[in-house]
């Protein structure tokens, strides 16, 4: 037996000093201090091809700046994501803020359906975003040569064509991160 599991500490600390006490537990608590760890060593690692795999609602669930920040500050080399988070994420940029909590255990579907508002487990979108959303990216792409791209030409192409500095789509064009989605 190497080392004695130690009583995690809850008192007021920085998240460095959180994750190092973490380093002294076990189960997933420790596994996050191992993961920090790991990726502060990708990041600082010359050469090292980085890749950052999104699924699920990350742009609804409100971590779509944390993805800019990471790519802005070169953590970032590829992106591969499901065409939803992508469309949430232009979507936003293009239609606008949408996104409202709610509690999914208490939110009658049916009336939201009548309502025309679509629910992504506790959070609500207008049904109208998607629709401006929809209008405006056919604008961007008539102004996009026609031919055969992958998915990561094509956003690249879209990304420099959008304004809007929190997207994720824009923020990878502009720094060269390609992203790729697979289906």
């Amino acid at each position: 037996m190497e080392k004695r599991i130690k009583d995690f500490e809850p008192k007021k600390q920085t998240i460095n000093e959180m994750i190092k006490q973490m380093k002294e537990t076990a189960f997933n608590a420790r596994k996050l201090a191992d993961s920090v760890d790991i990726v502060e060593e990708m990041i600082k690692e010359d050469g090292c091809a980085k890749f950052l795999a999104l699924s699920g609602a990350m742009v609804p669930a409100g971590m779509r700046k944390c993805v800019v920040e990471m790519i802005k500050n070169d953590w970032v080399d590829i992106i591969v994501s499901t065409g939803a988070n992508i469309t949430h994420d232009l979507s936003v940029s293009l239609a606008g803020e949408h996104y409202i909590q709610c509690d999914p255990l208490s939110t009658n579907d049916s009336e939201l359906a009548k309502k025309k508002i679509s629910r992504i487990y506790d959070v609500l979108s207008p049904d109208k975003t998607f629709i401006d959303f929809e209008k405006n990216i056919q604008e961007i792409l008539s102004e996009i040569e026609e031919g055969t791209y992958s998915s990561y030409e094509l956003l690249e192409k879209i990304g420099k064509k959008i304004d809007d500095e929190e997207s994720i789509v824009k923020a990878a064009a502009d720094n060269g991160v390609k992203i790729i989605i697979p289906a």
